[in-house]
């Protein structure tokens, strides 16, 4: 079990900060977290695909990258307010939760 040892050893005296680029929280917000065109996979309102990363906008908040969403500015009538009652024809967005990349930590 001596490898065991080394490998603890290895673990706590290693170069953290050269050894993954991700290491600082700053860094961290920045370049390792999903973007937009990561996670948003297909966005609708009123029936109608559209790009909703093009009015997204990113808030870093206590609990990590927030995306903030504004089609008041987009130059469409369409995406102004709902025309129409029912399920299909609010705002929908469709979230790749990336499952595959979470660490379950119970062990």
């Amino acid at each position: 079990m001596e490898f065991l040892i080394d490998a603890s050893s290895l673990y706590w005296t290693a170069d953290r900060e050269n050894l993954h680029k991700c290491w600082e929280y700053e860094r961290y917000d920045v370049s390792c977290r999903f973007n937009c065109d990561e996670s948003m996979m297909i966005c609708s309102f009123g029936g109608r695909q559209f790009n909703c990363c093009q009015y997204m906008s990113v808030i870093i908040t206590n609990l990590g990258k927030c995306f903030k969403l504004d089609m008041r500015n987009s130059g469409r009538d369409w995406m102004q307010k709902q025309m129409e009652a029912g399920v299909t024809a609010g705002l929908q967005i469709i979230l790749d939760a990336h499952l595959e990349e979470q660490f379950d930590g119970t062990g």
